[in-house]
């Protein structure tokens, strides 16, 4: 298989691109959101992807704690807007928000310790970051195959399923605890199915730390989800 970077640009890939254009999902660096807020589903994935890359900035150290914290508070209003704005589903809001608490608590907080239970998202959350930090070594290396992309987002769509039914089961009662223990036990062992919902989360957010519009998500599926 080519490396993905190293693909030619057929007639077919401009048609796909094209198709993207359409339906209002590029994630071209030059589809920014104006000051106005996102005016289209265009602007609000760019948005997206800014904050998805910014998250992973801070992530990888970019910034020390003071200042790194202030910032990191304005990039999550950003990011609560752009959800909104969506609208976003369950699992893709998911992965964003328990990212960001992630980051919050592991470069800022600095916690000297933490409940290690066996029902907490310390470990899908260090997967996910896991899976980004691999892409970037992947893409900073030319050696981004979609194969690759797909096997990351296959683990973190695992991730996106394990953390929202974490969240349910913490917002529920007895019976929500009763119904994630089979969940936990999947996952715990590597054997979770993620919905669809966690799945399309999944590949987009790969997409989005690569910067690379419809490279898991094509143009049809893209259409399904920018559909009123």
């Amino acid at each position: 298989m080519s490396r993905w970077d190293e693909l030619p640009l057929t007639r077919k890939g401009s048609l796909r691109m094209a198709l993207w254009g359409a339906v209002g999902l590029s994630l071209l660096p030059g589809c920014r959101r104006s000051a106005g807020g996102p005016s289209s589903a265009t602007g609000t994935w760019a948005e997206l992807g800014r904050v998805w890359r910014e998250l992973s900035a801070h992530s990888r150290g970019k910034y020390g704690r003071e200042e790194g914290e202030a910032k990191l508070k304005a990039l999550e209003a950003d990011m609560a807007s752009a959800l909104a704005e969506l609208p976003a589903w369950a699992e893709l809001s998911t992965l964003f928000e328990e990212r960001a608490a992630h980051i919050q608590r592991e470069r800022y907080f600095l916690a000297t310790c933490y409940e290690m239970s066996s029902r907490n998202p310390m470990r899908a959350r260090e997967d996910v970051e896991k899976q980004m930090t691999a892409l970037q070594k992947l893409v900073e290396e030319r050696r981004l195959t979609k194969e690759a992309a797909e096997k990351a987002a296959q683990a973190v769509a695992a991730d996106a399923e394990y953390l929202t039914q974490l969240n349910v089961m913490y917002k529920g009662g007895k019976a929500a605890r009763a119904k994630f223990e089979p969940i936990y036990e999947a996952y715990e062992a590597g054997k979770l199915k993620p919905g669809e919902g966690a799945e399309r989360a999944g590949r987009h957010v790969v997409g989005l730390e690569v910067d690379k519009p419809g490279l898991l998500i094509d143009a049809d599926e893209a259409a399904k989800e920018s559909a009123p």
